[in-house]
């Protein structure tokens, strides 16, 4: 009877011997195996890369006299005989009873008489590494000299001097990005709440795991992500959510991406449709940790956008006018995914996703043009905000990590929006104005982009952008716009839970998103087919297919627990 074919579970059992490549180091039939499975030899090729990261860490060098005490207490001192309390210690272990029992009567008449005994201090002990016993004592070869301490000068007597405290730099005061012209003029602009991450203290944005927990930590739990959902509304859209991803599990392919021909798809947008997937699945708190079915179909699809990297420009994706689009999709769910095993201190996926976020990162520098925005492709001559906000919130999601992008990326990107804006809260496509699909879209996209830059906005573009996506509620749209949706969805359920010092603009900001909200389930609820997955119908749906229609879809519901 032939032995059982290995699995993937085999391969991991020997994923540090095929990653060093070691001779004999696992069987033949599980490194064939790890050879032409794709998922496992990506996990190989990625453990090898941090074994790399590994050996390049620097060595420690021991102590001054560690030698000798290592050999001190294996009583091997050269020259020497052993040290006084071993030789002892075996003269005594090997004592007749009867002789061990006198010198116990004799110690206790002798403490009993009140004779003082002279005691002697015992040697430190020391726990050796490197296979020798743990406790084992020995004594010191030579004593530690004392620490001298520096003289302390005198100090002048009298309070300390208080130093001059230099006056706040006004919002006012300071002078404009030289990008664009300001729409509204000088004072006019009022600073929004910021988000979550940039109201993180310098203290603990220095901690990595501290601002994943910050940021995405809500999303490992069942219940807080249902705590939410229902606090939000969304209670009822917990079926639906499960359904979406089931089909999406269903018709994931070997390479861990989805087909785009399969369901109606242009497979230029390969790339990008696998992140949206994945980002669907990273709302729901699955990483490239666990074994679970949403975890093991989560790591595939990381695994698939990692190995898309171009190493040499950093770019994800093929090649192609709309390549951006792809990259910062897969940037900003490689960011979901590596702030997910940050939250969890899962070292292993953290230092094998980390080196491509920061491939990524530098890439968009290197793209961003020189308005501040981002076109279809490095290279373009002209920026829209529809590729730049995609962008935005990559680079969002990096920098709350640690991936920092250069100085004045950001600062870019936030005198592109502000030279599109409009007093109205509408962000035009190429220029202030131009809206050549509907203002709806670009302002829910623009809007969730200045957000995460913190961007300042004009008073009452708020309200108006409020009143504009009111106009194009999803049960209400003939031509259904899952982009407009998911940005609009974000926008308003983030003003809704902000917490503002104007109670009338937060009642007006809690009733505007109770109405969308109920038209989004209105529309979507109803209309997922029985295999779980929504049909193409959508503005896009001739470029992305059915993957992009379900993969949408369930990140509008996922919104509130996101």
């Amino acid at each position: 009877m032939s032995a059982p074919a290995p699995t993937c579970a085999d391969v991991r059992e020997r994923l540090v011997d095929l990653a060093r490549g070691a001779p004999g180091g696992a069987e033949p039939e599980i490194a064939a195996h790890a050879a032409s499975c794709p998922a496992c030899r990506a996990e190989v090729a990625a453990t090898a890369e941090v074994l790399a990261l590994v050996r390049r860490l620097p060595q420690p060098a021991p102590g001054p006299g560690f030698r000798a005490r290592v050999l001190r207490a294996a009583g091997i001192v050269s020259g020497r005989r052993p040290a006084v309390r071993v030789y002892l210690r075996d003269r005594i272990r090997n004592a007749p009873i009867w002789a061990a029992a006198i010198v116990a009567h004799a110690a206790v008449f002798l403490v009993l008489a009140g004779i003082a005994i002279t005691t002697v201090v015992a040697p430190r002990t020391v726990v050796v590494a490197g296979g020798f016993e743990s406790g084992t004592e020995f004594e010191e070869e030579t004593p530690i000299p004392p620490i001298e301490k520096p003289p302390i000068p005198d100090a002048p007597r009298g309070p300390l001097p208080t130093p001059p405290i230099p006056e706040l730099e006004s919002p006012a005061d300071r002078p404009p990005l030289p990008v664009g012209p300001d729409p509204v003029g000088p004072g006019a602009r009022t600073r929004p709440p910021r988000p979550e991450w940039e109201r993180l203290p310098l203290s603990r944005r220095s901690d990595p795991h501290a601002s994943a927990m910050a940021w995405i930590g809500r999303r490992l739990t069942t219940e807080s992500r249902m705590g939410r959902r229902t606090a939000a509304g969304g209670d009822a859209w917990t079926e639906p959510i499960a359904r979406g991803l089931a089909w999406l599990r269903a018709t994931q392919v070997e390479d861990g991406s989805w087909d785009p021909a399969a369901h109606g798809g242009s497979a230029e947008y390969r790339v990008g449709l696998a992140a949206l997937a994945l980002l669907a699945f990273a709302a729901e708190g699955a990483g490239a940790v666990g074994e679970d079915a949403n975890s093991v179909t989560a790591r595939r699809a990381a695994t698939f956008l990692r190995e898309s990297q171009d190493r040499e420009t950093g770019l994800f994706g093929p090649a192609g006018a709309h390549r951006l689009y792809n990259h910062g999709l897969a940037l900003l769910a490689l960011a979901e995914v590596h702030g997910l095993d940050l939250a969890r201190r899962h070292a292993l996926g953290t230092m094998a996703l980390r080196p491509a976020l920061e491939r990524g990162v530098a890439a968009l520098a290197r793209a961003q043009l020189p308005g501040g925005g981002w076109g279809y492709a490095p290279g373009a001559r002209t920026a829209d905000t529809s590729v730049t906000a995609w962008q935005v919130e990559a680079l969002a999601a990096c920098r709350i990590l640690g991936v920092d992008p250069p100085p004045g990326v950001l600062d870019g990107a936030r005198a592109w929006l502000r030279s599109v804006a409009d007093p109205t809260g509408r962000f035009g496509y190429r220029r202030r104005g131009d809206h050549p699909r509907g203002a709806a879209a670009l302002a829910a996209a623009g809007a969730v982009a200045a957000a995460l830059l913190a961007e300042p906005e004009p008073e009452g573009a708020a309200e108006g952008r409020t009143a504009l996506l009111l106009r194009a509620l999803p049960a209400s749209s003939p031509d259904p716009d899952r982009y407009l949706w998911w940005h609009a969805t974000t926008w308003l359920h983030d003003r809704a839970t902000e917490v503002g010092e104007d109670e009338s603009a937060q009642a007006r900001a809690r009733a505007a998103w109770t109405t969308w909200r109920v038209a989004l389930g209105k529309a979507l609820v109803p209309s997922q087919e029985a295999d779980g997955s929504w049909a193409p119908r959508d503005r896009y749906g001739e470029i992305g297919g059915r993957v992009y229609a379900t993969a949408m879809s369930v990140l509008c519901l996922e919104t509130p627990s996101r």
